[in-house]
Formats: structure tokens, C-alpha cells, sequence
């Protein structure tokens, strides 16, 4: 299970059910410490308990997001190339558009997502999706908390009626995640992109919510 723990109008470090917050996510809510300067979610796993935080990328963050895209399984469920600089992500962030959300245990940066806004007027209501998350936190809860800050902040801060993304189709794992908010498969894109010496699939998804 996962909660939010409120930083602002309850006594520090007092937890509260997901569950009794912001409803629609499929049972999952998502409460905000502050305004964005960061949310803590908590995973409770295998492991035990994980804070989650859930900030907006700054540009310190270009030698974590660095070696996050270096690691092999960060490669291939994205379009990543080997071997990334330090200055070409100094220089992404400098350039990033739209919101970049990072998710950070413990000082280390083990996770991020771009939420980009679509510049034609006639969709103003969408907006892009993109995630990564490092290799050794992959399935602990990671990408339920960046996704579910990004899904709130679309929803309940930027009125967004569609969300859109792209995920190779044999990646069972990011799938499961996109159904559990909410998003449906529109469409499927034979050899989209090339890894490892073969082409590869991937699925259109989205998420839509008429208000």
C-alpha cells in the first residue's frame, strides 16, 4: 500500500491512507506536502518501508538522471542512447519543457518523468508522458509514485483531458503500471524503434478524462 505523508496542516511525520485522500485513481490518492517543492509518498514492500519523494527536476539532478539513463534496463524500455554525458543532460535540463518530475530515497535520484504540453492550440488539453527508473528500484514502487503525482497534477492542476504515451510491447511491467491509472491501448506501431541489433514494438496508449 502506498500513502502520502503531509508536511503542512499535520504534525510532522503523521501518515494518511492513500485510500482517504484524492479518490478516481483506481483506490489510489495522492495527498501534496506543500505545493510542488515535493511530496513524500511511502511504499510499504518486501523490503519494508520506503519515502518516496517526488520533487521537480532542478539542474542539479543532470549527473543522477546521467547515470539512471546509463544503466541497461533504463536503456531499453526507453529511447535512450549508451554512453550519456553529463553536459548533454546539463543541457537537456536547461532546454526541458513542460514539467519534469524526479522521485528521490534517501538523497539518491531513482526515478523521472516528463510531462510535456502540447503546443497546438487545439490540443491544449494533452500532453505527453515519458518515465524512466533506475535498474535497482525498478519494482518498488517508483513509478506508482511519479505516475500518480503526474496524473494529479494533470487532473487537478492543469485540467488536462488527455494524456498519451508510448511503451515497447514487451514491456509487461510499465503496461501493468499504465493500466492501474487508467490508460487504454489505442494502437500498436510495428519495428518503432531499434535496440540491441533488432527492432521493436511499441503500443500507444491514453488516457482520457471529459470534463
Amino acid at each position: 500500500m502506498m500513502e502520502a505523508r503531509y508536511g503542512k496542516g499535520r504534525e510532522r511525520g503523521q501518515s494518511v491512507s492513500s485510500k482517504c485522500l484524492i479518490g478516481g485513481l483506481n483506490g489510489v490518492g495522492y495527498g501534496h506536502k506543500g505545493r510542488y517543492f515535493g511530496r513524500t509518498f511511502t511504499h510499504q514492500g518486501g523490503e519494508g518501508v520506503i519515502d518516496i519523494r517526488i520533487r521537480q527536476a532542478e539542474a542539479g539532478d543532470a549527473q543522477g538522471l546521467r547515470d539512471l539513463y546509463a544503466m541497461p534496463k533504463a536503456q531499453a524500455g526507453t529511447l535512450q542512447m549508451p554512453y550519456p554525458t553529463l553536459a548533454m543532460w546539463q543541457k537537456r535540463l536547461a532546454e526541458r519543457s513542460g514539467y519534469g518530475l524526479v522521485a528521490i530515497v534517501d538523497e539518491l535520484l531513482v526515478g523521472d518523468l516528463g510531462l510535456w504540453l502540447e503546443p497546438n492550440p487545439r490540443r491544449r488539453h494533452v500532453a505527453g508522458i515519458g518515465m524512466g527508473v533506475r535498474d535497482d528500484w525498478a519494482g518498488r514502487g517508483v513509478g506508482s509514485a511519479l505516475l500518480g503525482a503526474a496524473v494529479d497534477l494533470a487532473d487537478n492542476w492543469l485540467n488536462l483531458q488527455r494524456l498519451e504515451l508510448t511503451v515497447y510491447s514487451d514491456n509487461a511491467a510499465a503496461i501493468a503500471l499504465y493500466h492501474k491509472f487508467g490508460f487504454e491501448q489505442e494502437g500498436c506501431s510495428p519495428a518503432y524503434g531499434f535496440r540491441e541489433g533488432r527492432f521493436v514494438d511499441a503500443l500507444h496508449m491514453g488516457r482520457v478524462r471529459l470534463s
